[in-house]
């Protein structure tokens, strides 16, 4: 079911494999498109990113930072 060349090529950093996001509590929500890094039949696929990764990035007067805390 896993092909490493469909996930090396949908999570490649490309701003059309990033374009749906959300900002949680918890950290950044990233959903992959249907085939863009696993078969249909795998189901949904996103990944979290929390904030303890993004912290060297975030503004810290920012919104996200505010909601990271």
């Amino acid at each position: 079911m896993f092909d490493e060349e469909m996930m090396k090529s949908g999570a490649s950093p490309r701003a059309d494999n990033y374009r749906a996001w959300a900002i949680t509590k918890k950290g950044l929500w990233i959903t992959f498109d249907p085939y863009a890094v696993a078969p249909y039949a795998a189901g949904p696929q996103h990944v979290l990113v929390p904030y303890s990764v993004l912290k060297d990035i975030l503004k810290p007067d920012g919104l996200v930072a505010t909601i990271a805390g």
